[in-house]
Parts: C-alpha cells; sequence; structure tokens
C-alpha cells in the first residue's frame, strides 16, 4: 500500500520541514502554533506510516511460500487397493511445523490427481543429492515419511511403518536427526 512505503514517509517528512518553514518565514501573526501543529501532524502521519510498514513486512515474512517438488510418484497398488508412494524434496532446514504443511500439500495433491488412491505413502528429502531409496535416519537428506489411508480402508498396511508425530489424518515418521 501507498502508505506503507519509505519513501512515503521520507517525503512526509521532508514535506513537514517544508511546511513548518513556511509557517515560520509567512504566517508571522501565528507562526508558533502553525509551525508546532504541522510539525506534530506531519511527524505523526510518518511514525504511523513506520509502523504500518513493519506489521506489513513483519504478517509477509510470515506467508513465506515453502518450495517443494515431487521427485517420484510411484504406483504400488494390488489386489487390495491403490497405493502411491511419492518422493518430495524440499527446502533444507524445515521446521516440523513447515514439514507437514509440505507433506499436507503433497498429500492432497496427489489425492486430487489420482482418486482412486487408498493409501498415500509420502517420503521427504531435503537435497537431491539424498539417497531416495534409504528411508533412515542414517540418510543425512531424509526429513520424515508419512502414511495416509482413506477413512474406511480394512486392508494391511505395513507394520514397518512407525508414526512419533500426526497431523490431520496423516501419521507422520520425522527422522530423529531433526531436532526442531
Amino acid at each position: 500500500m501507498w502508505y506503507q512505503s519509505v519513501i512515503v514517509t521520507q517525503l512526509i517528512i521532508i514535506l513537514a520541514f517544508a511546511a513548518a518553514l513556511y509557517a515560520l518565514i509567512y504566517l508571522a501573526d501565528k507562526r508558533w502554533i502553525t509551525f508546532s501543529l504541522l510539525t506534530i501532524t506531519l511527524v505523526s502521519l510518518a511514525v504511523s506510516s513506520l509502523f504500518f510498514d513493519t506489521k506489513y513486512r513483519q504478517k509477509i515474512d510470515k506467508f513465506k511460500l515453502i518450495k517443494y517438488e515431487f521427485k517420484e510418484i510411484k504406483d504400488l497398488s494390488d489386489f487390495e487397493a491403490d497405493k502411491y508412494a511419492v518422493t518430495v524434496v524440499t527446502e533444507p532446514n524445515l521446521s516440523k511445523a513447515q514439514t507437514k504443511e509440505v507433506i499436507e500439500k503433497a498429500t492432497k495433491q496427489v489425492q486430487k490427481e489420482r482418486k482412486d488412491a487408498r493409501i498415500i505413502w509420502v517420503a521427504v528429502f531435503n537435497n537431491y543429492n539424498a539417497n531416495f531409496k534409504k528411508l533412515d535416519d542414517d540418510n543425512p537428506g531424509f526429513v520424515g515419511q508419512s502414511q495416509w489411508k482413506r477413512s474406511g480402508y480394512q486392508g494391511l498396511l505395513p507394520e514397518s511403518f512407525i508414526s512419533n508425530d500426526n497431523h490431520n489424518e496423516i501419521k507422520i515418521y520425522f527422522s530423529s536427526k531433526d531436532s526442531s
């Protein structure tokens, strides 16, 4: 917005001093009152503009977009159900909350594209040099994995998947090396 710009704030300050100078030179009979009122008004506008600019920037920083992309989507369907395994690569150093968002968005995207999906596994890595076949804590690029199943699914699931967190209907395992 125009009033949240640092340039506008600087222009307001310059106008305040120009108006104050005008009041001192040309309005001699009421110059101190005019000078004081103009200065207070314009300086308060400048301060409020800086305040709104700071709040606006803080709000924008909260909505940082997290980049991720699909490395691979495997169809692991069997006679029981349609199952998909997804490998996702994200930015490094994401918090657990941000990683949960990535997992949820990736799961929803697969659900949208593969409407027949009953089970979706998402493996999350934080760099392209990771060993994508190794889903354990010894892999430095491994962040975590998740398992989503459609409600009402009664089939078998791998007993090897152990979750240590969850998000909505998604069970999540975070790597133990991730402390955030």
